[in-house]
């Protein structure tokens, strides 16, 4: 039975497999002759080797261990590969022996990252939008959503909220992050030229991945003075009017996906809403 079981199944005593049946050389890629050869834990992925060594060990002195757990597997051709795996002690020859049996779900713990990947920008803009529901201030509700996109971007960056003076046409910033008023002051118009009027005068995100050195930069000398290098500007639009932006200035080179910009202009419509409001 244990030969034509689809489930790959491993019988292992002390620290070497005993058994193992063909469903397990498929999953694993070796032949029967080398995984008798091997420890019962050796094709784990070295972040779960311990734990399975521990765990094979003690089941074999009566200890109760959870028969069902999920664990990665190395095959022989170095791919990885993610396993249910569960087991019982049985007498196998006269001794004590650990029976195991194992299926890949790979395909489903794939899916699952994609659905968390997928979750978490959702999680991000509902946790900004209540949060920033504790103040009326406007200053503070755009400190808010700062702080929380602090928390997931990808490398250190700059981030900076700015208002357009309807009546003057400046740009002011009402939010800032890593960076002192004053210098950002010192470097930036509150005119608002360059990618920054791109970025209001399309409605639609600017992405630069070597501001440095790119002649579309209005001030390179503030990236390079400041250690910054790519840049990404967002507009906050509220129906057909542009109240602002949104700018991110990271601190190493980083191409953002359009998912995170989808993530990051859903963010600025929201910013948006608060600035109109």
């Amino acid at each position: 039975l244990i030969h034509k079981s689809p489930a790959a199944t491993f019988i292992f005593s002390g620290n070497r497999n005993r058994l193992v049946n063909p469903a397990a050389e498929a999953l694993t890629g070796y032949d029967s002759k080398e995984l008798l050869k091997m420890d019962f834990w050796q094709i784990v992925h070295p972040d779960y080797q311990p734990m399975i060594r521990q765990r094979g060990q003690a089941r074999q002195r009566g200890v109760k261990i959870p028969p069902r757990y999920e664990l990665k597997i190395v095959r022989k051709d170095g791919t990885e590969r993610w396993l249910e795996y569960c087991g019982a002690p049985i007498k196998y020859r006269g001794k004590m022996a650990i029976i195991g049996t194992a299926i890949d779900i790979t395909k489903r713990k794939l899916a699952e990252e994609q659905l968390g990947l997928k979750l978490n920008p959702l999680r991000l803009v509902h946790e900004t939008t209540v949060a920033s529901m504790s103040t009326l201030d406007l200053t503070g509700i755009l400190e808010v959503f700062l702080d929380k996109l602090d928390a997931v971007l990808p490398c250190p960056t700059v981030t900076a909220i700015r208002v357009l003076d309807m009546a003057t046409g400046a740009l002011n910033a009402k939010a800032l992050r890593h960076l002192d008023e004053k210098e950002w002051e010192r470097w930036v118009s509150q005119n608002g030229f360059g990618p920054a009027r791109d970025v209001r005068d399309t409605k639609s995100p600017v992405y630069i991945e070597d501001a440095r050195n790119d002649p579309d930069t209005r001030y390179p000398h503030f990236f390079r003075q400041l250690g910054l290098v790519s840049y990404l500007g967002l507009p906050l639009i509220c129906g057909d009017a542009v109240l602002g932006d949104m700018s991110f200035f990271t601190k190493e080179k980083h191409f953002f996906t359009a998912e995170e910009v989808n993530v990051y202009q859903s963010l600025a419509s929201h910013a948006a809403m608060a600035v109109h409001n």
